[in-house]
């Protein structure tokens, strides 16, 4: 019998798990070295399908899911409270029929409104961004300019999309918490 480098056998799953440790060093590989990758170490012929999902599969399991990192959001909410004491954390979320539905969160750093209150020019700067990937939203921004001209982030809000029901929110919130200094 000769030997072949086809292998139906080898699932997404299985080929997925040899790929980690070629991503976790280049996860910008190109489908195509994947294929090379695996006819070097002698594992099988991939197509390029295959090669596609074997690297989906093994990106997930490197960074994590994205979808079960919405899970960790209140986490990160206290690790940033017990790190920042007098900070504003406000994660809102609506009921769906599997459970809550991430909807916007505001995050305003306690250094951050002290530093705007004593050391900033009067004067607030908006801004909004696209997030791209698999969920996309917007990123709201406010930021102030401190003496010597550098930058300086007071208060951010990642919501699912720019209106005026969520800057207004972000706004009120933001008065709230520089009123409160």
């Amino acid at each position: 019998c000769h030997r072949t480098s086809t292998n139906r056998q080898a699932t997404t799953e299985w080929i997925s798990k040899k790929i980690i440790p070629l991503l976790r060093h280049t996860p910008t590989i190109m489908r195509q070295g994947l294929i090379a990758y695996t006819m070097e170490k002698g594992d099988c012929k991939l197509s390029i399908h295959q090669a596609y999902r074997a690297k989906c599969r093994a990106m997930d399991k490197i960074q994590g899911a994205t979808k079960n990192q919405y899970c960790h959001l209140r986490s990160y909410d206290v690790k940033l409270l017990d790190t920042n004491k007098n900070s504003t954390v406000i994660i809102k979320c609506v009921m769906g029929a599997k459970g809550p539905i991430y909807e916007r969160m505001y995050v305003c750093i306690e250094a951050c409104k002290i530093a705007f209150a004593t050391t900033s020019r009067p004067l607030i700067g908006l801004d909004g961004c696209f997030l791209k990937g698999d969920y996309g939203g917007h990123l709201l921004t406010t930021m102030g300019k401190v003496g010597n001209n550098q930058m300086l982030p007071i208060a951010y809000v990642v919501v699912q999309s720019e209106s005026t029901d969520t800057w207004s929110w972000f706004l009120g919130l933001l008065l709230a918490d520089l009123n409160a200094i």
